[in-house]
């Protein structure tokens, strides 16, 4: 499997919309109580309408710029088709590098997390120069759970609620793609 980041156009987002529309893709997301007016709980959906399109691109944009984050699709050189969605934004209220990492539904458990989180890794790292990387998932997530402790993650965190934060330093980062 070969994957690819690349840096979508605004005319490209449809492919972003798809993903945060999908049920299947967002099924993880089900039930969650999230402070977003867009989001559907029932399904786990979030609309992302054209008019946001804009807006999330200057958004990601300047922050490209500053060095504070980026947005990318995976896409599947061999298929030639986009098969997720990853991103590292800093959150100065928690002063953390959050990670994105969101696979189509349709192509999960095909290995697509695992090399794009590696890629993920090797942009914020080599690129960007992030002293570490950071997570928040619900820890009956098995899959993703064990991806990211496979990948060197760390859990750092665990919330009452069921939640835990994982993060990875950069000093525990090899270049080379694999966890020291």
């Amino acid at each position: 499997m070969r994957l690819l980041l690349h840096k979508p156009a605004v005319s490209e987002f449809s492919y972003t919309q798809y993903l945060m529309e999908d049920p299947c893709t967002m099924d993880y997301n089900r039930g969650f109580d999230l402070s977003n007016k867009n989001y559907n709980k029932e399904t786990g959906c979030i609309a992302f309408p054209r008019e946001l399109w804009e807006r999330m691109y200057e958004r990601y944009t300047i922050l490209e710029e500053e060095q504070q984050g980026f947005y990318r699709y995976l896409y599947d050189v061999k298929r030639e088709c986009f098969v997720g969605d990853v991103a590292v934004q800093y959150k100065p209220t928690d002063q953390r590098y959050m990670v994105h990492l969101l696979i189509e539904g349709a192509h999960r458990g095909k290995g697509y997390g695992k090399e794009g989180l590696r890629l993920l890794m090797e942009k914020s790292f080599d690129e960007f120069h992030v002293p570490a990387l950071f997570d928040t998932f619900p820890k009956t997530r098995n899959a993703t759970v064990n991806l990211f402790l496979g990948m060197g993650f760390q859990v750092v965190e665990e919330h009452e609620d069921g939640i835990i934060g994982v993060e990875l330093l950069r000093e525990s980062y090899n270049t080379g793609g694999d966890v020291l």
